[in-house]
């Protein structure tokens, strides 16, 4: 606990920590306050040493509230983190309008919740966070129950039908993404270099020449650039390879947003 909790704090950006520190300044009047001065000290000094924090903290039940102002502070630290991070990234602010849309449904605010879920679907669509969409057509589908009756029966089959095409957009990713799995994996053997396309065939089954017509979205072509990346190296086609990084490369510029940091440095490093 001690040491995650150090590397945590001492991660944290500099707009992390001006973040967390309004949380902290929320809270500088509720009892206890020992995290506080937790966070101060890891934060001051990069570690924690006992005997001086005694002297913060005071030696009565000191074990007692050291240890429950670590699990506070990590919990204060998290959350801050969560709230931090809802205006980060598209796929953060869908999560937290996933959180309103339920509150909006508990308080009975249907027509704000309508509202709020045709707005995040819009937006789940656009940046293909299917994960995302599912959890929202759940409380979609919820709306058209009432008192646990069905309330809206055309409604409830239309989401089941749209349900079950994003679940069709997920599996085409996740087929892909297994494929991408196990050409890594290959790739690690000792008889890689010598190998051919039959070779992993033959251990893997699925053929990494996946057909652009079977290509459901815009984060499944991108995994699949990556995979025909591996298809023309293992057939040590490596003027083939190159110009498919190219298209790969051009792919991330016309489309950014579906790209991580780490996706795109993995790009970098493989053209």
């Amino acid at each position: 606990m001690e040491n995650s909790l150090k590397r945590l704090i001492l991660q944290l950006s500099k707009r992390e920590k001006e973040y967390f520190l309004k949380y902290k300044n929320l809270n500088k009047y509720s009892s206890p306050l020992c995290f506080l001065e937790i966070y101060d000290y890891i934060d001051n000094k990069g570690n924690i040493n006992t005997e001086e924090l005694m002297k913060v903290l005071g030696k009565k039940n000191f074990n007692k509230k050291l240890s429950s102002g670590k699990e506070k502070l990590l919990d204060k630290i998290l959350l801050s983190l969560v709230n931090y991070n809802f205006e980060s990234t598209y796929s953060w602010a869908i999560q937290k309008d996933i959180l309103m849309i339920r509150v909006l449904i508990e308080k009975g605010l249907i027509e704000k919740a309508h509202k709020k879920i045709n707005q995040s679907k819009k937006y789940a669509y656009k940046y293909e966070e299917f994960e995302l969409l599912l959890n929202i057509i759940i409380l979609e589908e919820s709306l058209c129950f009432k008192h646990c009756y069905i309330q809206n029966y055309t409604k409830f089959i239309e989401l089941q039908e749209e349900r079950k095409k994003v679940i069709d957009l997920l599996n085409n990713m996740n087929s892909l993404l297994t494929l991408k799995a196990e050409l890594q994996n290959f790739q690690l053997k000792e008889n890689y270099y010598s190998s051919d396309i039959k070779s992993f065939i033959n251990e893997y089954v699925n053929n990494p020449l996946y057909s652009d017509s079977n290509i459901k979205s815009k984060k499944a072509q991108s995994l699949c650039y990556y995979i025909k990346m591996f298809f023309f190296f293992i057939q040590h086609d490596y003027n083939g390879g190159f110009l498919n990084m190219q298209k790969y490369y051009e792919f991330y510029h016309s489309c950014p947003e579906f790209f991580s940091l780490e996706e795109y440095l993995q790009l970098l490093n493989n053209f």
